[in-house]
C-alpha cells in the first residue's frame, strides 16, 4: 500500500497525486499539470479524480487542493488534452 499521504509540497516542490508516484517538480525530466478547473471542466475533473485513485485517511473522497498535479508520466503522450473527450489524454491513463 503507497504510504505517501496525499500530495506534498517540500522545499517548493509539488509532488504528483497519483496513488504510488513519487515524481515530484524537482525531476527536471517531467511536468505537472493542475487539475481541470471545476467551473469550466467540472466533468473532466471528476475523471481526473477517479483515475488517481486516492482516498483521505478516513475513505471519504479525496478532492483536490488549488496546488494538486499530475505529472506528465499518467499521459500516453505526456500532455492532457482539455476538449476532445475521446482522446487517450482527456484523463491520466499511466
Amino acid at each position: 500500500m503507497d504510504k505517501k499521504p496525499g500530495p506534498r509540497k517540500s522545499g517548493g516542490s509539488k509532488w504528483c497525486s497519483v496513488v504510488g508516484c513519487s515524481n515530484h517538480s524537482g525531476q527536471k525530466q517531467y511536468r505537472f499539470f493542475n487539475f481541470p478547473a471545476e467551473s469550466r471542466y467540472k466533468e473532466q475533473r471528476q475523471l481526473w479524480i477517479q483515475a488517481v485513485r486516492r482516498k483521505n485517511p478516513d475513505g471519504t473522497p479525496w478532492i483536490p487542493s488549488k496546488n494538486a498535479v499530475v505529472c506528465s508520466e499518467h499521459f500516453v503522450s505526456k500532455c492532457p488534452v482539455r476538449y476532445y473527450r475521446n482522446h487517450p489524454d482527456f484523463v491520466p491513463s499511466i
